[in-house]
């Protein structure tokens, strides 16, 4: 084959991929509200957690989903659970997706609450690692409120009722035979941003496409923030920043202040809404 059809064909497997996650649209909503639900947790419960499982590039992917989650939505009750643990990160363990012993004691130690959401991605459907972690979450002692299973295979053994929900993403066939980190893990990474940017909105934590809980870790960052607090109400970047300065470089504790409020009724009004700053600013 020429580069030119090479490329023609790896890139036609990626737009197929894409095109395979927008008809799971509907899905992908239903998905998203129960996780919010259950993320918001019932009276006596812990705040929830999001749980990634899996195992080589799948897990890869997951881990890579939670950690964005911080600094983009200061959404910090992430957990993960990687075959091999941190050191296949960077490197393949030998044997680690095999390892149900060990997937099994990860998750132990998590000790899943009703308020948890374990999402558990396997290309294959039928990795070992990824299959115990969540048979463990789903009916240990203290099963996780939702689980949410991601394959790229049909009628594999995850499909059949191990999780509450089930994202099937049909990529079939790479270009490079076996190698799921390209049309296989391209569909997963998609499912994944869309998912979790969707439970984030739906918890609050993205008002009229902006990062309204973003943490202003460098220059870059410190700029945004104040930037969207001048675009929310319309005053100078100046009165933005003292604002934003005031509210202890939070967003929208400022907006709400630049809107008339004192600062201990921003966060109270911001408490009462569980965060939403659509709904603060209407109360």
């Amino acid at each position: 084959m020429t580069t030119e059809m090479f490329l023609h064909d790896l890139l036609s497997h990626q737009a197929r991929s894409a095109a395979l996650v927008v008809k799971c649209k509907a899905l992908l909503s239903k998905v998203a509200t129960q996780a919010a639900q259950v993320l918001q947790s019932a009276p006596g419960l812990e705040p929830g957690r999001l749980i990634y499982v899996g195992a080589g590039t799948s897990g890869r992917l997951a881990i890579q989903d939670a950690v964005e989650l911080a600094p983009t939505f200061s959404f910090d009750r992430v957990a993960w659970c990687l075959a091999g643990g941190k050191a296949a990160l960077t490197r393949s363990v030998e044997g680690a997706e095999d390892n149900q012993a060990q997937a099994r004691r990860a998750m132990a130690r998590l000790k899943p609450l009703a308020s948890d959401v374990v999402i558990a991605i396997t290309a294959s459907g039928r990795t070992p690692y990824t299959l115990a972690a969540l048979k463990r979450a789903s009916a240990g002692r203290r099963p996780a409120g939702l689980t949410i299973a991601i394959t790229n295979m049909p009628d594999s053994p995850i499909c059949t009722g191990h999780a509450d929900h089930l994202i099937v993403l049909p990529t079939g066939h790479e270009v490079l035979a076996g190698s799921t980190r390209l049309a296989a893990g391209t569909a997963q990474k998609i499912v994944l941003n869309v998912l979790s940017t969707q439970i984030m909105a739906h918890l609050g934590r993205v008002y009229d496409g902006l990062m309204v809980d973003v943490v202003p870790s460098n220059r870059k960052l410190v700029k945004r923030a104040i930037a969207m607090v001048s675009a929310v109400t319309g005053v100078s970047l100046e009165k933005a920043e003292q604002a934003w300065q005031e509210a202890g470089q939070q967003v929208k504790p400022a907006i709400l202040m630049i809107e008339g409020r004192s600062l201990e009724e921003a966060h109270a009004h911001l408490v009462r809404h569980g965060g939403d700053l659509n709904k603060a600013r209407k109360a």
